[in-house]
């Protein structure tokens, strides 16, 4: 039996999509703010209303971290406080002290992703000073000690083996933190009478740069911004 020829027509539109992704940090600890933006262009155009997603990979983990939709601009933004444990429909994972890659993509296909960037999670830390005792005759040996802690989600605990550099009208002198996080040393109350000032510092651990201070060698462990108490000493 013949059958006659046939052909149907559809058209169909090819868009190249590209995604952009900003941070505002490279740095953070639980309870600070991170501002997202992921601007989404379709040809060159801004891509509005379309459904974008902030994906977070920490090892073998991916994650959507926060989800919205591109404005009329393109852009989409939103402004996160750093939790301890991050949920995310895939999974939770702990923050601290964890270096996570981030990126922005399309929530819908194609799926398109932005370059990633990187950011360190650290743990919050204060750091306290005393001394043996508030006045010194000029010579006498001043005891100066420093306790360090951390703050994990059970509270403040002690952080053993760092390095505090104490400062004493130009004397340097460091020590390394026992179990109990304090660490000590001894200076020579200066021969002129006044008053001095006692500076213990940390310089912060774990990250490839401090924050606040020098670079520091390990990827791993507890990171912060150097924190200085004072305590005045009266010659």
């Amino acid at each position: 039996m013949p059958y006659e020829p046939n052909t149907a027509y559809k058209q169909v539109s090819v868009v190249g999509y590209r995604v952009e992704f900003s941070v505002d940090k490279s740095y953070a600890k639980p309870n600070d703010t991170i501002k997202f933006t992921i601007k989404v262009t379709a040809d060159g155009a801004p891509a509005a209303n379309k459904k974008v997603q902030v994906m977070i990979v920490l090892g073998a983990f991916t994650g959507t971290l926060l989800e919205g939709t591109t404005g009329s601009d393109g852009v989409w933004t939103r402004t996160w406080t750093v939790p301890y444990r991050a949920t995310c429909p895939e999974g939770t994972i702990k923050l601290p002290c964890n270096k996570c890659s981030l990126y922005g993509r399309l929530g819908e296909s194609p799926y398109t992703s932005s370059p990633s960037a990187t950011v360190y999670f650290m743990f919050p830390t204060r750091l306290a000073l005393t001394t043996d005792k508030d006045a010194y005759a000029p010579g006498e040996t001043i005891a100066a000690s420093a306790k360090l802690e951390f703050q994990d989600e059970a509270g403040w605990l002690p952080l053993a083996n760092q390095t505090i550099v104490f400062s004493l009208n130009g004397q340097y002198k460091s020590a390394t933190t026992g179990s109990n996080g304090v660490a000590s040393v001894t200076f020579t109350a200066p021969a002129t009478s006044g008053t001095y000032t006692i500076t213990a510092s940390f310089a912060g651990a774990g990250l490839a740069y401090s924050p606040a201070r020098s670079a520091v060698s390990s990827i791993y462990a507890v990171a912060k911004a150097i924190r200085r108490v004072a305590r005045r000493v009266l010659i």
